[in-house]
């Protein structure tokens, strides 16, 4: 029989964080909403909790929005966590911009819906992901 120390009994995982790129520092994410991410199970709906909570995990960091970056590397550790191959990819936004947008076997996910150009607008629309829609991809 397998005696438990006091840590074991009593231990709860670490809540996911965030690095907040004005301080540089790693924000805790608030208990409920890291509760909300452990309990999704698919890359859509971990989507749709990031989607839904932005502006609480912001407010965490003393932001009033999280760069589509931040959220990216948050929902990759995320799908990790849940055993999903999940990458980072920087593309372009609707605007033109910058932007990050996660891809889980082949599939992109955008939780700040700007849209996901794997070459600049202008160029026409391989690559394009439709603004607030699961991707579909599109030429090579």
């Amino acid at each position: 029989m397998r005696l438990l120390i006091r840590s074991e009994q009593f231990h709860a995982p670490l809540p996911f964080n965030y690095l907040n790129d004005a301080t540089g520092k790693y924000i805790p994410v608030p208990y409920r909403v890291d509760a909300q991410l452990r309990a999704a199970r698919t890359p859509q709906e971990v989507n749709e909790v990031l989607k839904r909570t932005e502006k609480e995990l912001a407010g965490a960091g003393g932001e009033e929005f999280l760069a589509c970056d931040v959220v990216a590397d948050l929902m990759v550790d995320v799908l990790k966590y849940h055993g999903y191959r999940a990458k980072g990819v920087v593309g372009y936004s609707d605007e033109g911009s910058f932007h990050a947008w996660v891809e889980v076997d082949g599939v992109r996910y955008d939780p700040t819906e700007q849209g996901c150009w794997t070459t600049p607008p202008e160029q026409g629309p391989r690559g394009f992901v439709r603004r607030g829609r699961l991707a579909e991809r599109y030429g090579p």
